[in-house]
């Protein structure tokens, strides 16, 4: 039985784009494909993409970032007060959020009790893992990670951090290539029931635990850091969290599918998940909409139109500072965020638009503050 292929991409896809789609439509095992509109390449990876199988994983097609997501909570104080004091902010979190990992062991946060009770597959990688990944512990990391400061349509103010499992999800992602004898190789494949497959469940599930709980220490740490300076907190009730780097083992249609989401959300009717645009254009809370077709699943985001080379060579001081009017920002650096410009990401709202059948929106979120790591170390 061939691939089913769903496209929800309302532009030309790229011959790259194209060509990996193709290549992966014709891997073992893999029944469905879902192309989202925020589809693009990345290290032999299509971000933007949902492969459904039946009984094989691809530990690859999920990238190394396992568990990689955003957190969203609302928080007490007004728009105004943010915008105010921007500067006085960025420098607070230049000082508290490390962007790669702590200085010692003795500034890092401990890892929760629930993941050290839980054991990794491997005795090595679990002694190494539970002694390594305290460093890289409610850190942010590079690349499109960060920390925004945003107003809703009914001028409330929110949090948004979009970070992952940090090297525990490199670490174990490296492991089970080096194990499974996958080298260089851009795919590998494992049974699912079989001793690899079970292990590599495991610790994939553990990495996905330790990226939510890297998101959570975050909110904590600019709580404790940020909003205590601005006479704030959050308000835990509104949070949302969502993943979209993982495997699940779902039903559709009737058939149970290992579903890998990459770059992309799982959203069944009545779940809300948060779609983000670039650092200076609006992001959206979104519920679903009971969507098969899309294996109920949406984009994460914008999406590149733009490879980072590509960014760089396009983009300039004069014309990032006029893409970010109006988002506070660390503008002391600025070739270091050409990367990640707005003109580098599509249009979110086209990006919405190819999914009005999957998603409805629930909020719109103005960006005012956009932080970006910049630091390996917390000074």
């Amino acid at each position: 039985m061939s691939c089913i292929i769903k496209n929800f991409a309302n532009e030309m896809l790229p011959a790259d784009v194209k060509k990996m789609i193709r290549q992966n439509s014709r891997r073992p095992d893999v029944k469905r494909l879902v192309i989202m509109p925020d589809v693009h390449l990345s290290h032999n990876v299509c971000v933007g993409t949902v492969t459904a199988t039946s009984h094989l994983l691809y530990p690859n097609a999920i990238g190394s970032d396992i568990g990689c997501g955003m957190t969203a909570v609302k928080i007490g104080c007004s728009p105004g007060l943010l915008t105010a004091e921007a500067e006085k902010i960025l420098r607070l979190l230049s000082s508290a959020v490390p962007t790669i990992k702590h200085r010692s062991i003795c500034s890092a946060p401990k890892i929760s009790k629930e993941l050290l009770l839980e054991k990794l597959s491997n005795p090595k990688l679990n002694a190494a893992l539970k002694k390594t990944a305290r460093f890289s512990l409610s850190t942010l990391g590079r690349g499109n990670h960060f920390i925004e400061f945003q107003k809703d349509q009914e001028g409330h103010s929110w949090l948004m951090i979009h970070s992952g499992s940090r090297s525990a999800g490199q670490q174990i992602s490296e492991f089970h290539r080096k194990k499974n004898n996958a080298g260089n190789k851009a795919v590998y494949h494992l049974a699912s029931e079989s001793a690899s497959g079970l292990d590599w469940l495991n610790d994939m599930n553990w990495a996905i635990k330790f990226a939510r709980l890297n998101r959570k220490q975050l909110v904590e740490m600019i709580d404790q850091n940020v909003l205590k300076f601005l006479g704030t907190t959050v308000d835990y009730d509104s949070l949302i969290d969502c993943c979209h780097d993982h495997i699940l083992r779902e039903t559709h249609n009737n058939e149970q599918l290992w579903v890998h989401r990459k770059g992309a959300n799982r959203l069944y009717k009545g779940e809300t998940t948060i779609i983000a645009g670039s650092m200076g254009t609006k992001s959206y809370h979104v519920t679903g909409r009971n969507s098969e077709l899309s294996l109920h699943s949406c984009s994460h985001g914008a999406g590149r139109q733009k490879s980072r080379f590509e960014a760089r060579k396009s983009m300039c001081p004069r014309l990032l500072l006029k893409e970010m009017h109006g988002v506070a920002f660390d503008n002391t650096n600025l070739n270091r965020l050409y990367d990640d410009a707005p003109s580098a990401y599509k249009k979110i709202e086209n990006v919405l638009k190819a999914q009005k059948k999957v998603i409805k929106k629930v909020r719109t979120l103005t960006p005012l503050i956009s932080f970006k790591g910049t630091f390996g170390l917390s000074r």
